[in-house]
């Protein structure tokens, strides 16, 4: 079981090589725990991919900071207001596993080992951040946003071993 699932967003507007944290000076929501599934542009639903928390109130502060040197904000002093590293989080996950396994013994130097092993017994699907797109651009065709995606399946698995 896991709590929270940590991660930062970043801004890569005025970015060469390296992403700047998010600025924000608002204070904006840091806890991913939306699950509203993503409609593309016809209105239906693309499969698997749900909003986990709307970043659209910074992208207003999105390639505001510049390094006054450089021109670009690759290097720093970055503003006070940035966001810290893994400074969102996202939603927890869990699962339980079972194994059962009996050993067979034939005479002194023989024996069967049978095992039965059990992933995800309860088949439960965790929600998981998509951390690929945890920035915030200026962009008004891009969105500013965290999406999520269900994952985890049962898987069961049976072995034998002889040993001689």
């Amino acid at each position: 079981a896991r709590s929270v699932y940590p991660f930062s967003v970043g801004d890569c507007d005025n970015a060469i090589f390296i992403c700047i944290p998010a600025i924000d000076e608002i204070g904006t929501a840091r806890s991913a725990s939306g699950s509203t599934q993503i409609l593309d542009e016809a209105g239906d639903p693309v499969p698997n991919e749900y909003m986990l928390l709307d970043l659209t109130e910074l992208a207003q502060f999105a390639g505001t900071y510049v390094h006054p040197v450089q021109g670009t904000s690759d290097f720093g002093p970055y503003p006070d207001t940035t966001t810290e590293r893994n400074g969102f989080r996202g939603p927890g996950a869990w699962n339980f596993d079972l194994s059962v396994g009996k050993r067979f013994r034939f005479g002194n130097n023989r024996a069967a080992l049978f095992r039965l092993e059990m992933y995800n017994v309860f088949n439960h699907h965790n929600m998981y951040t998509n951390t690929a797109s945890a920035f915030v651009t200026a962009d008004p065709e891009t969105p500013s946003r965290v999406t999520g995606f269900l994952d985890d399946f049962r898987r069961v698995q049976l072995g034998f071993k002889f040993e001689f």
